[in-house]
């Protein structure tokens, strides 16, 4: 019910989109902002990006503006390493958290694409898990354009749904499952959430997971984890959580985000190796 959806909508979003420049990706950026009206009643949105030349920046400005009427470029000055980039939407964040106004906050690199559906499955998952401190995650997807399989980015191996810690939903027809590999280069959190990162550990650059399962934790990811590791309840790996059928064992699709570049799922990659319905076993 299109009414019912649009009071569920976040009031007013704060949107922080990182685009390394770079002339052959502004075409995909376009079109992961292009998104960003449908997803909150009033969305306010930065594309934080490492570019300070004048005609670039006019380029950049003139190619959103087809797609997006109201924006903000945040041009980072002194960037020591392009792997820092994500973290200087941090600088932007940092002041929309002290605007009242504001009710939801997302981050998310300039090839991801987030729909509608995907914030109302957020919004709903969060009510009901928050009681567990756990945090509703969205998962990573590509295309592999021989054989138009959906293929799991981030994950690179299968894991055993009886094995994993879960909660269940009360009809016992969803569970609510740890993934073994938790990376997700995008978050979305209500304002309770942006104040327990900001005001604790895990805001740090130099925030340890030694919890953490997966191999890759290089300063990007570190960021990408965000509240992941801090706080994990007993009993789990960590507070990221994804909606899983559990008659088929399959994900549902409403927490899919699609990866535009869908670099991985078409080159020899250790990534994007495994379809979104073979995930659990």
């Amino acid at each position: 019910n299109s009414e019912e959806v649009k009071k569920l909508l976040p009031k007013k979003l704060a949107i922080c989109v990182t685009f390394y420049y770079t002339e052959e990706k502004i075409n995909i950026l376009k079109k992961v902002c292009k998104e960003f009206n449908s997803l909150a009643h009033d969305v306010d949105v930065t594309i934080v990006t490492n570019e300070k030349n004048d005609k670039k920046i006019i380029n950049l400005k003139k190619n959103i503006e087809e797609v997006l009427k109201n924006f903000n470029i945040y041009s980072v000055q002194d960037l020591q390493h392009p792997k820092f980039l994500p973290w200087s939407h941090l600088v932007v964040m940092r002041k929309k958290i002290h605007d009242n106004s504001f009710t939801h906050f997302m981050y998310l690199e300039d090839d991801i694409r987030v729909t509608k559906k995907n914030i109302i499955y957020w919004l709903n998952a969060r009510n009901a898990l928050k009681v567990y401190s756990l945090i509703p995650s969205f998962v990573r997807t590509e295309i592999n354009f021989e054989n138009k399989e959906v293929y799991v980015v981030d994950s690179t191996k299968k894991s055993n749904f009886k094995k994993m810690p879960k909660v269940f939903s009360k009809n016992n027809d969803i569970a609510f499952v740890n993934l073994l590999f938790p990376h997700q280069p995008i978050y979305f959190y209500d304002k309770e959430l942006m104040n327990e990162y900001f005001n604790g550990p895990a805001s740090d650059p130099d925030f340890a997971i030694p919890a953490a399962k997966d191999y890759y934790q290089g300063v990007v990811e570190r960021l990408d984890y965000m509240l992941t590791y801090h706080n994990v309840p007993k009993g789990f790996f960590h507070r990221a959580v994804a909606p899983v059928n559990i008659k088929n064992k399959i994900i549902k699709d409403y927490c899919l985000v699609e990866h535009l570049s869908n670099k991985y799922a078409n080159q020899n990659s250790k990534f994007a190796v495994i379809k979104v319905k073979d995930l659990f076993y």
